[in-house]
Formats: structure tokens, sequence, C-alpha cells
């Protein structure tokens, strides 16, 4: 399980218009919000900012997808898993794959 994330919430104060952001413990937690500044209850939501993390494409996940010997990997192992042999077809299906040929049907 990840960190806890307590939602933020941000009002400007419509009698003095300073912003403040205000935590709760829950989405559902209802929140009647004063200025800290004025102390007045006249208050408006305002939209926040957002930051997101974007993936810098580096590293052992991308690096996975470059390598095309990646491509059915997970497919051969099942099969290993599972004792079972790999039928011909889905063996040439992958190779070609790795080869850079579509598989019949796969209209991309």
């Amino acid at each position: 399980m990840g960190p806890m994330v307590l939602p933020t919430y941000e009002y400007r104060c419509q009698s003095c218009n300073v912003k403040s952001s205000f935590f709760v413990r829950s989405m559902r937690q209802k929140l009647s919000p004063s200025c800290p500044e004025c102390q007045s209850g006249d208050m408006e939501r305002v939209i926040s900012p957002v930051s997101f993390k974007m993936s810098s494409g580096t590293g052992a996940q991308s690096d996975y997808y470059r390598d095309s010997s990646s491509i059915g990997r997970n497919v051969e192992r099942s099969y290993k898993k599972f004792g079972v042999d790999m039928p011909e077809s889905v063996r040439k299906t992958i190779d070609d794959a790795r080869r850079g040929k579509m598989p019949k049907g796969l209209d991309l």
C-alpha cells in the first residue's frame, strides 16, 4: 500500500482575497472553511494546480518494450510454467513478431 494522500482543497476569501489550502481526512468530509487571515466564512473554492510525474522513457520498464526479444516472453513463460508444449503456430507467430512481421488477421 502506498503513502496516504489527503485531499487538499483551495479556497479564496471573498472578503480579503487571500488564497488558502485546507487538508481533509476524507473526500466525504464536509468542509466549512474560514479565512485564516480575516476569519471570514465567505470562501469560494478555486481550482488547484495539478501535479503529476511523466515517465522519462528511461529505465528497465521502457527498455523491456524497446527489446524485440521481449515480444511473446509472457506467453513463453506461461507454457513453460504449466508444462505444456507450445504449438508450432504460436512459436512461429512470436518469432515473426520479433522480426517485425505482424501476425495474420491483426489489422493495426
